[in-house]
């Protein structure tokens, strides 16, 4: 028997490839001879960089930038074959990066990710693929572009330069002339979701709370977002405020969007890259998962795009979790045909974030052994 294991990562305990091994080590204990073909996922989020280099190879380059509040760390891309470039934006303008405390998107910014970007051009590079899930800002990309070369003024023509939220607010003037020419570069985003920039699904009134905005602080880069969104679309030619994805990340969609970038669903790129289709359709059955399945889960994360592809091509896919929240159950329509919890007695939550590893390599040894009945001839 021949099982895909493809998860997601378990936010905040477990990286995705250290997912697929558990999976892979309770497979091989409910019966040592089965085949494990494992492939670790990314939706454009933390994750991402690896996700890639797993697929294709590559190398992991260390380069330091400013965080969300402006400290000095050290980020890292990923350099692929062919001269393509893999970078994220939780490695540099990551909501995780910043202390739960400190959390207030007036006050970071995405200048990190752009920081990146630099550095993927002097590589040479000739495509760069951008994950912009998991971003503390909400900026509008203001950070990121002014990394690039972009100037921003306010009302009274003076220089706008921490690039924050709360400069954003400010900006009434966009000069992109200093801009590099991105002609020959290939820009590919990776985005789970694809809400507008602005309005009651923009950026500022769905993710602006997750980030530490409270609802006057909302309708504020709600407005603002609008404005700086209308100066981008005006600059650059592109529909930068209402086309599907331009709210991502607090409106860095919308930004690379201008500057010419495809927006495409992060899990698609990954199918891609891992040549997922091909491999799935020599599996007997498919195990996916990740640290929460709920609602959310079935817009483009990984299990709902895992069902969707076993769904295409006839194989049987399970979802293993560590917590299965209200709005799950849609996914059993989607190509999933099943969906667990790696739970296993009662336990705290702070037990289980702890102790994933054991948790998830339990769980995939039941689900195995279970599934096997079905496999075994009569």
């Amino acid at each position: 028997m021949r099982i895909l294991v493809c998860p997601d990562k378990f936010k905040g305990s477990l990286p995705a490839h250290l997912v697929a091994r558990a999976m892979s080590d309770g497979i091989r204990d409910a019966d040592p001879r089965y085949q494990v073909d494992a492939a670790p996922m990314a939706d454009g989020g933390d994750g991402t960089v690896d996700a890639f280099l797993a697929a294709m190879g590559g190398k992991k380059q260390t380069v330091p930038v400013l965080d969300p509040l402006g400290r000095e760390v050290e980020s890292f891309l990923g350099l692929l074959p062919g001269g393509s470039v893999v970078l994220e934006m939780a490695a540099a303008s990551g909501l995780a990066m910043v202390p739960e405390e400190a959390r207030n998107p007036l006050y970071t910014s995405s200048y990190g990710t752009g920081q990146l970007m630099v550095q993927a051009m002097e590589y040479g590079c000739r495509s760069v693929i951008i994950g912009i899930g998991g971003s503390a800002t909400n900026d509008g990309g203001m950070g990121l572009l002014s990394a690039l070369g972009a100037r921003f003024y306010d009302g009274a023509g003076r220089p706008l330069t921490s690039c924050t939220g709360a400069e954003m607010l400010q900006v009434r003037r966009v000069d992109l002339s200093g801009l590099p020419d991105l002609s020959g570069i290939s820009i590919q985003v990776a985005c789970d979701v694809t809400n507008p920039l602005c309005g009651p699904d923009g950026a500022s009134a769905v993710f602006g709370p997750q980030k530490g905005a409270d609802s006057q602080m909302v309708a504020e880069l709600d407005q603002g977002l609008a404005r700086f969104g209308a100066l981008l679309s005006q600059a650059t030619g592109r529909d930068t405020q209402s086309t599907p994805g331009s709210g991502a990340a607090g409106g860095v969609g919308g930004a690379l969007y201008g500057l010419g970038a495809d927006l495409v669903p992060g899990t698609r790129l990954v199918i891609e890259a891992a040549g997922l289709r091909e491999r799935m359709a020599t599996c007997d059955w498919v195990l996916t998962g990740e640290g929460a399945t709920d609602a959310s889960t079935l817009f483009g994360k990984v299990p709902d795009a895992m069902g969707a592809l076993a769904k295409e091509l006839h194989k049987p896919a399970l979802c293993l979790c560590g917590s299965l929240l209200p709005g799950y159950k849609p996914l059993y329509h989607r190509g999933i045909l099943g969906a667990f919890s790696i739970l296993n007695r009662p336990m705290e939550a702070a037990y289980a974030m702890a102790h994933p590893y054991e948790l998830i390599r339990d769980g995939a040894e039941n689900l195995c052994r279970v599934m096997s009945l079905g496999f075994k001839k009569t």
